[in-house]
Protein backbone atom coordinates (compact mmCIF):
# COMPACT_ATOMS: atom_id res chain seq x y z
CA UNK A 1 0.00 0.00 0.00
CA UNK A 2 1.45 3.34 -0.92
CA UNK A 3 -0.09 6.70 0.87
CA UNK A 4 0.02 9.87 -1.55
CA UNK A 5 -2.02 12.98 -1.33
CA UNK A 6 -4.32 13.98 -3.98
CA UNK A 7 -5.99 17.06 -4.82
CA UNK A 8 -9.80 16.35 -2.85
CA UNK A 9 -11.12 17.17 -6.13
CA UNK A 10 -10.27 14.25 -7.80
CA UNK A 11 -11.79 11.94 -5.20
CA UNK A 12 -15.16 10.91 -5.41
CA UNK A 13 -18.50 9.71 -3.58
CA UNK A 14 -19.50 6.16 -3.77
CA UNK A 15 -22.91 6.90 -4.73
CA UNK A 16 -24.17 3.95 -3.50
CA UNK A 17 -22.66 3.86 0.27
CA UNK A 18 -25.25 3.52 2.77
CA UNK A 19 -23.69 4.31 5.50
CA UNK A 20 -24.67 8.03 6.47
CA UNK A 21 -23.22 10.95 8.22
CA UNK A 22 -24.92 13.75 10.12
CA UNK A 23 -23.53 17.30 9.87
CA UNK A 24 -22.77 17.31 13.42
CA UNK A 25 -20.85 13.69 12.79
CA UNK A 26 -19.23 15.47 9.86
CA UNK A 27 -18.53 18.56 12.14
CA UNK A 28 -17.09 16.42 14.82
CA UNK A 29 -14.81 14.49 12.54
CA UNK A 30 -13.40 17.82 11.09
CA UNK A 31 -12.87 18.92 14.58
CA UNK A 32 -11.04 15.84 15.01
CA UNK A 33 -9.18 16.07 12.40
CA UNK A 34 -7.95 20.08 13.52
CA UNK A 35 -7.40 18.93 16.70
CA UNK A 36 -5.07 15.28 15.66
CA UNK A 37 -4.28 15.81 12.31
CA UNK A 38 -5.47 13.11 9.39
CA UNK A 39 -4.54 9.76 11.05
CA UNK A 40 -5.99 7.79 9.24
CA UNK A 41 -6.29 8.09 4.87
CA UNK A 42 -9.04 7.79 2.46
CA UNK A 43 -9.16 4.07 0.74
CA UNK A 44 -10.17 4.68 -2.89
CA UNK A 45 -10.18 2.33 -6.23
CA UNK A 46 -8.25 2.94 -9.21
CA UNK A 47 -11.31 5.31 -10.44
CA UNK A 48 -10.35 7.42 -7.22
CA UNK A 49 -14.04 6.24 -5.46
CA UNK A 50 -14.35 6.29 -1.89
CA UNK A 51 -14.49 3.12 -0.39
CA UNK A 52 -13.65 3.74 3.13
CA UNK A 53 -13.31 7.76 4.90
CA UNK A 54 -16.86 8.88 3.25
CA UNK A 55 -16.77 10.73 6.93
CA UNK A 56 -12.78 12.05 6.89
CA UNK A 57 -13.53 13.07 2.87
CA UNK A 58 -16.61 15.54 4.15
CA UNK A 59 -14.82 16.32 6.81
CA UNK A 60 -12.07 17.87 4.61
CA UNK A 61 -14.18 19.53 2.53
CA UNK A 62 -15.63 21.13 5.47
CA UNK A 63 -12.28 22.40 6.31
CA UNK A 64 -11.73 23.95 2.80
CA UNK A 65 -8.67 21.17 2.13
CA UNK A 66 -7.08 21.26 -0.95
CA UNK A 67 -5.06 17.70 -0.32
CA UNK A 68 -6.06 14.45 1.03
CA UNK A 69 -3.95 11.57 1.84
CA UNK A 70 -5.45 8.49 0.33
CA UNK A 71 -4.44 4.44 0.18
CA UNK A 72 -5.60 3.40 -3.82
CA UNK A 73 -6.33 -0.26 -3.07
CA UNK A 74 -5.86 -0.95 -7.65
CA UNK A 75 -9.10 -2.63 -9.22
CA UNK A 76 -11.67 -3.86 -7.61
CA UNK A 77 -14.60 -6.09 -9.16
CA UNK A 78 -17.74 -3.71 -8.35
CA UNK A 79 -19.45 -6.49 -6.12
CA UNK A 80 -16.39 -6.70 -4.10
CA UNK A 81 -16.23 -2.85 -3.89
CA UNK A 82 -19.99 -2.75 -3.03
CA UNK A 83 -19.33 -6.21 -0.43
CA UNK A 84 -15.61 -3.86 1.30
CA UNK A 85 -17.61 -0.70 1.87
CA UNK A 86 -20.66 -2.63 3.91
CA UNK A 87 -18.44 -4.87 5.64
CA UNK A 88 -15.95 -2.45 6.61
CA UNK A 89 -18.48 -0.61 8.45
CA UNK A 90 -20.52 -3.24 9.59
CA UNK A 91 -17.59 -5.29 11.13
CA UNK A 92 -16.47 -2.23 13.30
CA UNK A 93 -20.17 -1.91 14.80
CA UNK A 94 -19.68 -5.84 16.07
CA UNK A 95 -16.97 -4.52 18.63
CA UNK A 96 -17.30 -4.07 21.91
CA UNK A 97 -16.22 -1.25 25.21
CA UNK A 98 -14.71 -2.54 27.84
CA UNK A 99 -16.55 0.30 30.39
CA UNK A 100 -13.87 -0.24 33.13
CA UNK A 101 -10.79 0.59 30.48
CA UNK A 102 -13.15 3.06 28.85
CA UNK A 103 -14.00 5.10 32.40
CA UNK A 104 -9.88 4.67 33.22
CA UNK A 105 -9.29 6.66 30.10
CA UNK A 106 -11.84 9.13 30.77
CA UNK A 107 -10.93 9.99 34.52
CA UNK A 108 -7.23 10.33 32.87
CA UNK A 109 -8.27 12.91 30.28
CA UNK A 110 -10.33 14.73 32.98
CA UNK A 111 -7.47 14.64 35.23
CA UNK A 112 -5.79 16.86 32.26
CA UNK A 113 -8.24 19.10 31.99
CA UNK A 114 -8.78 17.75 28.00
CA UNK A 115 -11.05 18.78 25.81
CA UNK A 116 -13.87 15.76 26.25
CA UNK A 117 -15.98 16.78 23.55
CA UNK A 118 -12.69 15.38 21.07
CA UNK A 119 -13.59 12.08 22.29
CA UNK A 120 -17.13 11.60 20.45
CA UNK A 121 -18.74 10.91 23.95
CA UNK A 122 -21.55 13.09 25.17
CA UNK A 123 -19.57 12.03 28.37
CA UNK A 124 -22.54 12.73 31.12
CA UNK A 125 -25.18 10.45 29.23
CA UNK A 126 -23.62 7.97 27.36
CA UNK A 127 -21.07 6.75 29.57
CA UNK A 128 -24.14 5.74 31.97
CA UNK A 129 -26.19 3.85 28.95
CA UNK A 130 -23.19 1.63 28.88
CA UNK A 131 -23.36 -2.12 29.91
CA UNK A 132 -20.06 -4.28 30.27
CA UNK A 133 -19.27 -6.19 27.51
CA UNK A 134 -20.11 -9.31 28.91
CA UNK A 135 -22.50 -10.40 31.49
CA UNK A 136 -20.87 -11.14 34.73
CA UNK A 137 -20.47 -15.42 34.72
CA UNK A 138 -21.05 -17.39 37.85
CA UNK A 139 -17.91 -19.18 38.92
CA UNK A 140 -16.65 -22.09 36.85
CA UNK A 141 -19.06 -21.16 34.14
CA UNK A 142 -18.02 -20.68 30.90
CA UNK A 143 -19.37 -17.93 28.14
CA UNK A 144 -21.71 -19.26 25.77
CA UNK A 145 -22.01 -18.16 21.91
CA UNK A 146 -25.07 -17.25 23.15
CA UNK A 147 -23.48 -15.11 25.65
CA UNK A 148 -21.49 -13.07 22.79
CA UNK A 149 -24.65 -13.31 20.79
CA UNK A 150 -26.29 -11.03 23.19
CA UNK A 151 -23.90 -8.98 24.56
CA UNK A 152 -23.11 -7.78 20.19
CA UNK A 153 -26.94 -7.55 20.03
CA UNK A 154 -26.71 -4.51 22.63
CA UNK A 155 -23.47 -3.49 21.61
CA UNK A 156 -24.36 -2.80 17.26
CA UNK A 157 -27.55 -0.91 19.08
CA UNK A 158 -24.47 1.93 19.77
CA UNK A 159 -23.60 1.90 16.40
CA UNK A 160 -19.97 2.86 15.45
CA UNK A 161 -17.68 3.93 12.25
Amino acid sequence: MELSYVNIADVKEYVRNPRQHSEQQIQEIATSIQHFGWKAPILVDSTMTIISGHGRYKAAKLLGMEQIPVVQTGELSQEDRAAYVIADNRLAEKSSWSVDLLQMEFDSLRSLDFDMSLTGFDIETQIATFEPELEPTAAGREITEADVSKTADKMSVMGAD
